[in-house]
């Protein structure tokens, strides 16, 4: 695939799940890199996205500070795995917020 073909992909995909109101975030482990990636390459996607961000990255390190429990993330570092990895860590750490120590 080459750079257009996935810049218009991404452009699609976020299309389609955002709401269209520019409160659509980025989210995911580590991100600040990402953004400053689709803001150079991807332009027309970062002008969908909001300009705050969900490190889950920094979540995690609150978590682990205020409450004491860590979250771990298996680390793949392979794209689509790397993604279901920070959701479901993503989903941990909010379960933790409500819930307290569970």
């Amino acid at each position: 695939m080459q750079i257009d073909d996935a810049a218009a992909h991404l452009h699609g995909f976020v299309t389609e799940h955002a709401s269209g109101t520019r409160a659509t975030y980025l989210a995911g482990n580590s991100i600040h890199n990402d953004r400053k990636w689709l803001e150079r390459d991807f332009r027309d996607t970062d002008e969908l996205l909001h300009y705050r961000m969900l490190d889950v990255s920094a979540l995690k390190l609150v978590v682990a500070s205020t409450v004491g429990i860590q979250v771990v993330k298996n680390e793949s570092h392979r794209a689509l795995s790397d993604i279901y990895e920070s959701m479901h860590e993503l989903e941990s750490l909010l379960r933790i917020i409500r819930n307290g120590n569970e």
